[in-house]
């Protein structure tokens, strides 16, 4: 599949509109399909920071018999921060897709409604 997509052609964008968004780069047109794999989703990389988060929280914290405390702690707030920035670029990048597939949907409305 992957070699499919390498050796595509991109056509002239003179022709307009239409041109453009096949000249859009592959990886742009892949994002507005459905994900390919697991790791393409959504908040699927906050998870896993969160996951370590509680894991080197709970070695600072929790757990006294570990040799390495100060390290977990710090590990711990540099994952929390992680975690809090890349949650937050996912929110705003799902807001802008769901506001872009609202005004498709609009728009496809109003020219259905027009003929």
């Amino acid at each position: 599949m992957t070699d499919e997509i390498e050796k595509e052609e991109v056509p002239d964008a003179s022709s307009g509109e239409a041109a453009a968004e096949e000249t859009a780069p592959v990886a742009v047109r892949r994002r507005s399909q459905s994900p390919s794999t697991p790791f393409d989703y959504p908040f699927v990389f906050p998870a896993l920071l969160f996951a370590l988060m509680l894991w080197f929280g709970w070695d600072g914290w929790m757990n006294p018999k570990t040799k390495s405390v100060m390290f977990n702690r710090i590990m711990f707030g540099i994952f929390a921060v992680c975690c809090v920035w890349t949650a937050s670029v996912d929110w705003r990048v799902m807001k802008k897709m769901k506001a872009k597939k609202e005004a498709e949907s609009e728009s496809a409305s109003e020219t259905d409604s027009q003929d």
